[in-house]
């Protein structure tokens, strides 16, 4: 049975009118994707039960977003398949139509969650052609804030400013000030750091590292 109609294009006000706002203030942990994606495909199920299609989709479709799982190691194609059971996949890059990616366009202004503008910024850098740099530099300014503490890195955080950090200096200088600030911030953490909060300081230092060892391979 499909989620919603293939045909079906959702807009601006679809959004509006979706509720996604409540869906994310019923996230058990806003530190983890895998909660926003309960939430959203939960509240997505009971809509489409209820026949409100255009609601289902749009909030499918932010399901779908937070279902990807992040690779930091790679910046052209950060994220892949969040999960795979019994020959079914979560979403990837590839399954949002010329529509999705128009409707997330539409949205990403109005979206004042860090972790949602984070992935359809992110989403959009990778996948509009040409490549508007705007969304590159969206992208990097939300996943800076995600928190530095040691539970929000152990849920996604490290994922988070590594692809920050990479994105940033992928753009040279084209996000200069953005790499000044996160390393501002790091340097910041890694000072309060000390041997009780275990790695806390470790990673830190981890992130400082790749920006000066790119920095320095930069002619």
């Amino acid at each position: 049975m499909e989620r919603f109609p293939t045909d079906l294009v959702v807009t601006l006000d679809d959004f509006r009118n979706s509720g996604w706002l409540e869906v994310v203030n019923n996230v058990a942990d806003k530190s983890r994707y895998s909660d926003y994606w309960e939430s959203f495909s939960k509240a997505a199920r009971t809509a489409m039960t209820d026949e409100e299609y255009a609601k289902g989709k749009v909030l499918w479709l932010i399901a779908d977003v937070c279902s990807m799982m992040l690779r930091p190691e790679s910046v052209n194609e950060p994220f892949s398949y969040g999960w795979e059971v019994l020959g079914k996949r979560s979403a990837n890059l590839e399954g949002f139509s010329e529509s999705d990616i128009s409707f997330f366009e539409t949205i990403l202004p109005e979206l004042d969650d860090f972790r949602l503008k984070a992935r359809i910024a992110d989403l959009l850098w990778l996948v509009k052609k040409p490549r508007k740099v705007e969304y590159a530099l969206c992208a990097i300014d939300s996943y800076q804030q995600f928190p530095l503490d040691i539970d929000n890195l152990l849920s996604g955080g490290k994922e988070a400013w590594r692809l920050a950090i990479k994105l940033a200096l992928s753009l040279n200088k084209g996000a200069a000030d953005r790499i000044k600030n996160i390393c501002n911030s790091l340097f910041s953490k890694f000072q309060e750091a000390d041997f009780s909060g275990g790695f806390h300081a470790l990673w830190m230092s981890d992130f400082l590292e790749i920006i000066y060892l790119v920095s320095i391979r930069k002619p």
